[in-house]
């Protein structure tokens, strides 16, 4: 599900992540300062408006948000 064209609608990215509820993703994203983050998690919700993903690290868990319109600007990338 690599998605940055913008023929992809929100809603098309919404259900997508509805499908893989519980189950592990790899996504990149741009963090402030224009840096490219690649992170493995488990996604743990999708909502209405944004998606969120649990991340083990460190043998610690952190939950990260990120929105869908982020995918639609490329901000996000779904590598798995």
């Amino acid at each position: 599900m690599r998605q940055k064209a913008q023929h992809v609608s929100i809603a098309t990215i919404r259900d997508e992540f509805k499908k893989k509820e519980q189950k592990e993703i790899e996504i990149s994203y741009k963090s402030k300062r224009g840096k490219v983050t690649r992170i493995t998690g488990i996604v743990s919700a999708a909502y209405p408006n944004i998606f969120t993903i649990q991340v083990f690290e460190n043998e610690s868990m952190r939950n990260m948000s990120f929105n869908y319109s982020d995918i639609v600007s490329g901000d996000v990338m779904v590598i798995n």
